[in-house]
């Protein structure tokens, strides 16, 4: 009887420890699921952002490009005149020495 006793107390003791055992492992693997699921959320949001930020910066190039050309229409309209190269006479001993000019200037 004492034999009895005992592997009934071992048995329960076992089924406890199992128990225990598949609750620890079944809150661990709902731990991992929940870091998983958070890990997706915040590819996702990455995902998001990084479009985000290369649709702006492609609005802002645009943006960029057009405040130029504005910026010149107006400059252009207001008559003033800028200057792209300066070409001068060729020096005295320039032409002493034969040198010959590389631009053509039109009037």
């Amino acid at each position: 009887m004492h034999s009895t006793i005992q592997n009934l107390t071992q048995h329960t003791t076992t089924q406890h420890n199992t128990t225990q055992h598949n609750t620890t492992q079944h809150n661990t693997t709902q731990k991992y699921k929940l870091i998983a699921a958070e890990v997706d959320d915040l590819r996702l949001a990455h995902n998001s952002d990084t479009k985000a930020i290369s649709k702006l910066t492609v609005d802002y190039a645009e943006e960029k490009g057009l405040r130029k050309k504005y910026w010149n229409m107006m400059e252009d309209m207001k008559g003033k005149i800028r200057v792209y190269a300066r070409c001068r006479p060729m020096a005295k001993y320039e032409v002493e020495k034969q040198c010959e000019s590389v631009v053509k200037v039109r009037d």
